[in-house]
C-alpha cells in the first residue's frame, strides 16, 4: 500500500509555512491545535492516483472508502489528542471517491469531557467545492463518521477475556470453503480487487465465524506498517462475517479483531472471531451503521 506522495520531512516543511504541522500518516496531511480552547482539527486529502490501492474497494459500482478507514482515520486522531482508544464510532453516510479528482478530509477533535473523553467528527467534500466559494451548497461538508475518543488502557493491554483465541484454528471448528467467496461477494455487489482479498482461512462453528487473514503480496509491508489497522486487511475479515450476516446464516452483530498491524509477507496478520452482543442492531434506515 503506497504511502502519501512525498517524504514526511517535506511534507512537513510545506505545511510548516501554512502555520501547520505534519500528521505523520499516510492518509492525513497536517495538524493544527485550535487557540482559545482543546480542539483539535487534522486534515488530509484522498484521491485514486495518490492511494491507487483504494480503487479496489468497489460497492456497487461505487468506489468507497472502507468502514476500516475511518477506524484507522480515528486512530490516528486518538493518537494525535495523547489518547488510547476509540470508545465509540458511527458512520453515517459512504465517502465516494471519484474517479478523477479528490476529496477533502477534516477531522475534529472536541475538548473532553469529565471522563476525559472527548467527540470525534470526520467530514469530507469534494476538492472542487473549495473553488465555489464559502457560501455555495458545493461547498458544504458531508459528516461521514462521529465518535468519541477516550483514555485508558488500549485493547492490547486489557487482560485476555476466556473467549480469547488462545488455540488456533478454534477448537471444534470446521473449515470453511473460499473457493467461490469472491464470486459470491460481486453477486451482492461488493466486487473486492487483489489489496482486499487477504482472507486465506476461515472455520465455522455453529453460528460463529473465524477467519484468518495475510497481507496480500501486492500490498508493500514497509506501507501498511505505517497504519495503526491496514485497512484492506482489516475490511477482509470484517466483510466474511458481514456476508454471513446479511445470508441469514449468523446471528452476531460485530466482529472483534485481535493481532498485530503489519507484518512481514506470509505471515498471519489477522485473526477474526464474532464479538457477542445481546441483539442485533436496527436496519440502516434506524440508525447509523456501526
Amino acid at each position: 500500500m503506497p504511502a502519501a506522495p512525498g517524504a514526511p520531512g517535506v511534507q512537513g516543511r510545506s505545511v510548516g509555512a501554512a502555520g501547520l504541522v505534519a500528521a505523520d500518516h499516510p492518509l492525513l496531511g497536517a495538524a493544527i491545535d485550535l487557540a482559545g480552547g482543546d480542539g483539535l482539527i487534522l486534515t488530509g486529502r484522498l484521491s485514486l492516483d495518490d492511494h491507487p490501492w483504494l480503487a479496489d474497494h468497489v460497492v456497487f459500482d461505487h468506489v468507497l472508502l472502507p468502514a476500516t478507514a475511518f477506524l484507522e482515520l480515528a486512530l490516528a486522531a486518538a493518537r494525535r489528542a495523547g489518547l488510547a482508544r476509540v470508545d465509540e464510532l458511527a458512520l453515517w453516510a459512504p465517502l465516494p471517491l471519484p474517479r478523477a479528482g479528490a476529496v477533502q478530509l477534516q477531522l475534529t477533535v472536541g475538548a473532553a469531557d469529565d471522563a476525559g473523553r472527548r467527540p470525534l467528527a470526520i467530514h469530507a467534500r469534494p476538492e472542487t467545492a473549495a473553488q465555489a466559494g464559502p457560501g455555495a451548497d458545493d461547498a458544504r461538508w458531508t459528516r461521514h463518521a462521529s465518535g468519541a475518543l477516550a483514555p485508558g488502557a488500549a485493547y492490547r493491554d486489557v487482560e485476555p477475556r476466556d473467549d480469547d483465541l488462545r488455540a488456533w484454528p478454534p477448537e471444534d471448528a470446521v473449515p470453511v470453503d473460499l473457493d467461490h467467496l469472491h464470486d459470491q461477494l460481486a453477486a451482492a455487489g461488493l466486487a473486492y480487487g487483489p489489496g482486499f482479498r487477504g482472507l486465506s482461512a476461515a472455520w465455522r462453528r455453529g453460528d460463529d465465524v473465524f477467519a484468518e487473514v495475510r497481507l496480500p503480496a501486492c500490498v508493500d509491508p514497509d506501507a501498511a506498517r505505517r497504519f495503526a489497522i491496514q485497512p484492506g486487511l482489516a475490511r477482509r475479515g470484517a466483510a466474511r462475517a458481514r456476508h454471513r450476516r446479511r445470508s441469514g446464516r449468523s446471528g452476531r452483530s460485530g466482529d472483534r479483531v485481535s493481532g498485530r498491524p503489519g507484518g512481514a509477507p506470509g505471515r498471519v496478520d489477522r485473526r477474526v472471531a464474532p464479538r457477542r452482543r445481546r441483539h442485533d442492531p436496527p436496519g440502516p434506515d434506524d440508525r447509523p451503521r456501526r
